[in-house]
């Protein structure tokens, strides 16, 4: 027979399993159709569940942390229909659902019974821990579980300011996707500390046979149509505009950014009216930029991160700048990454390009130094960007007509956990059911 101090030892050791520091980072997303038991049914009523064991041996189902965000087919938030609230109307295929994988527990048994009024849901598993696992359920008592848990992320519209636990994200009034400073929290004994700060967009365009255009995020304009908070982020959608002197062109680059506990998902939208190759020279594109504070970046080992701008070769054409690109690639994805530090914490930013798009030279490249850069490319130079300015740059000249989109996450964290990929990976397996029911408000 185990002794009773040593079964409580073995149970400890699970849970502390279960909690390891690689399972931190960013949250994982499911696309509602790959669901199909969710189809139909109001999004406030999907919860998820994971069996947690005590020290005592006792097994309970714990609720855990999740939100549908209502997307239409390009992936842009809803607004609420009049008169209704999206959380009361069905799930669409269409729709996102976000959760963190911090908290998967162990895989349910018969003798768990339901984790609420319930009869059956489907099994999610940690694909880096297979172990772990936690349960999506449609609830018939949801308002049990309406306010267990705390929203993380916050927004202050007045003073332009996004509040998450790791993060503090200072928004620029006239472009949300643009900051005037990213502060990270600092653990103990170290204070919170500006990361970055003033970041902008310069877009130069080198015409064929026409006059060069340039523009910054001066002549950007872009209004939020709509956000949401759970407690899982806060996401909202977001419509871009180009001021040009007495014009507002509508650049039809909607798109939906998220903010989590320790990210932040800034999905990106060029649009190209018609082919570049016909149009642009070789050197014309699009660079973010910022001035660097307390961060320090880390690109002493390119292959593995991103590459560094050469302009002589994005000169010379987009099929030669591609090449560099593509060695970035894994299948039909391509990741690239800066990773860094900020007094105590790690700092990283992941930028996710489709293959496809990389072919056409169209990916970020580490520009060390932008005044360097713009001399080299013979753009016009800012004489206000010091040493300390540097930033990203994307080739536009291979382009062909189209809407293209990146995938850009902030990362803050420790350097284990912002060592995978965003968004996590979670598989789903089959339905499965539950014996018996519990009455209103047992699982919390």
């Amino acid at each position: 027979m185990t002794h009773p101090t040593a079964k409580k030892l073995v149970y400890a050791a699970l849970s502390a399993l279960l909690w390891t520091p690689s399972s931190m980072g960013c949250p994982a997303y499911l696309s509602a159709e790959k669901v199909p038991m969710t189809n139909g049914s109001p999004r406030r009523q999907l919860k998820l569940f994971a069996v947690e064991i005590a020290a005592s041996g006792v097994r309970k189902w714990i609720n855990l942390p999740l939100q549908v965000d209502a997307l239409d087919e390009k992936g842009v938030l809803k607004q609420n229909p009049m008169g209704q609230e999206l959380r009361n109307l069905a799930i669409d295929p269409t729709d996102r659902i976000n959760l963190r994988r911090e908290k998967f527990g162990f895989k349910k048994v018969a003798s768990d019974g339901a984790p609420c009024v319930t009869e059956r849901g489907i099994e999610l598993q940690d694909p880096e821990n297979v172990g772990k696992f936690a349960y999506l359920v449609q609830c018939g008592n949801d308002h049990a579980f309406a306010k267990i848990h705390k929203l993380p992320v916050s927004i202050d519209p007045v003073l332009h300011k996004i509040t998450a636990p790791q993060f503090e994200y200072d928004y620029q009034p006239n472009n949300q996707l643009m900051y005037k400073n990213m502060i990270t929290k600092g653990k103990h004994p170290f204070p919170p500390t500006i990361a970055v700060a003033d970041s902008d967009v310069n877009i130069h365009l080198d015409m064929q046979n026409f006059f060069t255009m340039d523009f910054n995020n001066d002549n950007v304009e872009s209004y939020v149509r709509n956000n949401m908070s759970g407690p899982v982020g806060m996401v909202g959608s977001i419509d871009f505009f180009l001021r040009l002197l007495f014009f507002k062109i509508d650049l039809k680059m909607a798109t939906t950014v998220g903010f989590y506990e320790d990210s932040g998902h800034i999905p990106t939208v060029v649009d190209v009216p018609r082919d570049a190759p016909k149009m642009l020279n070789p050197g014309s594109g699009l660079m973010y930029l910022w001035t660097t504070k307390a961060a320090v970046f880390d690109q002493s080992n390119p292959v593995k991160t991103m590459p560094f701008i050469q302009p002589k070769i994005v000169l010379s054409g987009w099929e030669n700048h591609a090449k560099t690109g593509l060695s970035y690639c894994v299948g039909s994805e391509c990741v690239f990454r800066l990773r860094g530090n900020v007094v105590g914490e790690s700092f990283g930013l992941d930028i996710n390009v489709p293959r496809d798009v990389v072919a056409r030279g169209f990916f970020p490249s580490w520009v060390p130094n932008v005044a360097k850069f713009k001399k080299d490319m013979d753009w016009d130079a800012d004489p206000k960007e010091g040493t300390d300015v540097v930033g990203v740059y994307f080739e536009n000249g291979g382009l062909l007509k189209g809407q293209y989109k990146l995938e850009q996450w902030l990362r803050i964290g420790s350097a284990e956990s912002i060592s995978s990929s965003c968004p996590r990976k979670v598989n789903v397996g089959e339905a499965v059911t539950f014996t018996s029911k519990v009455d209103d408000g047992i699982a919390h």
